[in-house]
């Protein structure tokens, strides 16, 4: 009886700390993406049209190396949707496209903000 409670206490212990580590895990994520977009969107209202698309692409990069773990705590749909939006900021910014830039941006912003969302540690997320 004991070992089992025992069991079943490490067990509850892990499960909180694994949900606590992709919460954090997802909230970085969601971060770095958030400011992605501002910065590329900056850097393209500015004209700096060269550097916004290095920028692009270094996070783009970037993001390919985070999803290829971060399916293993989120559906593919959620990954692939802010790879997307991350692939549509840099073609309208290879393209000198300011409008489209924008509202790539705006989307990259809302993608990210949803992964965060997504494994954030709250009651409805239990329930």
């Amino acid at each position: 009886m004991r070992t089992s409670m025992a069991i079943a206490s490490a067990l509850l212990i892990v499960s909180l700390a694994l949900g606590l580590w992709c919460a954090q895990a997802s909230d970085e994520i969601s971060a770095r993406y958030v400011s992605a977009a501002a910065e590329i969107r900056t850097l393209a209202q500015a004209g700096s049209w060269q550097r916004a698309e290095e920028t692009a692409q270094a996070y783009l990069e970037s993001w390919r190396e985070t999803a290829a773990w971060l399916h293993v705590i989120l559906n593919h749909e959620e990954t692939e949707a802010l790879t997307l939006a991350l692939r549509r900021a840099k073609a309208s910014v290879s393209e000198r496209d300011g409008a489209g830039c924008v509202q790539a941006c705006v989307e990259l912003e809302e993608e990210a903000v949803r992964i965060g969302d997504l494994n954030r540690l709250s009651w409805n997320s239990v329930w």
